[in-house]
C-alpha cells in the first residue's frame, strides 16, 4: 500500500525537470505537466503492477482548477466584492456549516455554487491519473512518457548518505530489515544513525556513542 504519493505540495521546479525539462520553471502549467508525467508513471509502473492500494497526493488540489467563482472580469483582480454570495440569512444556535460567501480561487469543485462554472476544470495531472487507472489497460496519455530536451536533463546530484549506522543486535527484526531493503548498515556512527528497538532499552548508553560527531543524527525505533 501506498498513500500521499508525489511531489504535488513539495517538489521544485528544479526536481521535476527530470520529466519535462525546462518547461517545470516556466509556468505553473509546466509545474503541472511534470506532475502528471510523474504520476502516470507512478500509476502503470509501480502501482497497477504491483501494489493493492495506491493514492496520488492531491489530486482534487493539484489535479484540477482553482475555480473563480463569481468573478469573471480578468482585467482587474478580485476584490472583497467578487464570490459567490448566499442569501440565506445567517442563523445564530443553528447546527451544521452555515456558508455566506465564497471567495474567488478558493475551491476546485462547485457543487451548484456558480451556476456558471462546471464541476471542475481538469489539469494534466487529473487527465494522467484518469489514462493511467483506465480498464483494462491504461489508455493513451501524452503523460504517458518524461519530455526532457536534450540539454535539459538536471545534472545527477551525488548521495548525501552512502551507509546507515545502527547501534544495535542486527539479529533483530528491525536489523533484518534493514538488510532486506538492501541498505547499505554500518556498525556504529554514520551520519544518520538508527538506534535498534533492543540498544534504545537504555537510551543514554546508546546516545552516548554518538557524541563524537557533531553532525550525527539519531532516530529512536521501537
Amino acid at each position: 500500500m501506498l498513500g500521499e504519493s508525489g511531489g504535488s505540495y513539495y517538489a521544485r521546479p528544479s526536481q521535476l525537470m527530470e520529466f519535462n525539462g525546462r518547461r517545470a520553471y516556466a509556468s505553473y502549467e509546466g509545474r503541472s505537466e511534470a506532475l502528471a508525467i510523474d504520476v502516470h508513471d507512478n500509476i502503470v509502473h509501480m502501482a497497477r503492477p504491483r501494489l493493492a492500494y495506491f493514492s496520488a497526493s492531491e489530486t482534487a488540489w493539484f489535479g484540477v482548477e482553482l475555480l473563480n467563482f463569481g468573478y469573471s472580469d480578468f482585467s482587474r483582480l478580485p476584490t472583497k466584492d467578487d464570490g459567490v454570495v448566499f442569501t440565506r440569512p445567517y442563523q445564530e444556535g443553528k447546527p451544521g456549516m452555515q456558508i455566506e460567501r465564497i471567495p474567488p480561487y478558493v475551491e476546485t469543485l462547485n457543487p451548484g455554487w456558480d451556476p456558471k462554472l462546471p464541476l471542475y476544470k481538469p489539469l494534466p495531472m487529473f487527465d494522467a491519473v484518469k489514462a493511467a487507472l483506465a480498464h483494462p489497460a491504461p489508455a493513451a496519455s501524452p503523460w504517458s512518457k518524461r519530455n526532457v530536451p536534450a540539454g535539459t536533463q538536471p545534472d545527477p546530484v551525488a548521495a548525501t548518505v552512502t551507509a546507515v549506522g545502527f547501534i544495535g543486535n542486527k539479529a533483530d527484526p528491525l536489523g533484518r530489515r534493514l538488510v532486506d531493503l538492501g541498505i547499505l548498515v554500518s556498525d556504529g556512527e554514520q551520519a544518520f544513525t538508527i538506534i535498534g528497538g533492543s540498544a534504545a532499552t537504555n537510551a543514554s548508553a546508546a546516545l552516548s556513542k554518538l557524541k563524537g560527531s557533531r553532525h550525527a543524527h539519531a532516530r529512536r525505533c521501537r
